[in-house]
């Protein structure tokens, strides 16, 4: 365990009008991370009541690199 769990009770589980993508993958490239994070800016657009939340881990350069992706608000 990474302490995933503990990561996870930061975000609100209480329902809410706010449409909620999850992923859970090893955060490499050849995952497809970069596309769906650049999909759901596309989507975001549309209906900005939605967030998108990335599960997991990797290399520290590769999370940082999708959370800067991530930084479009």
């Amino acid at each position: 365990n990474n302490g995933t769990p503990d990561r996870l009770s930061e975000y609100d589980t209480k329902p809410s009008d706010i449409f909620t993508f999850v992923s859970t993958n090893r955060l490499v490239r050849d995952k497809g991370i970069r596309e769906l994070i650049e999909s759901f800016k596309l989507f975001h657009e549309k209906y900005p009541k939605s967030q998108l939340i990335l599960v997991g881990n990797g290399p520290k350069e590769e999370e940082e690199k999708y959370i800067e992706r991530m930084m479009f608000r």
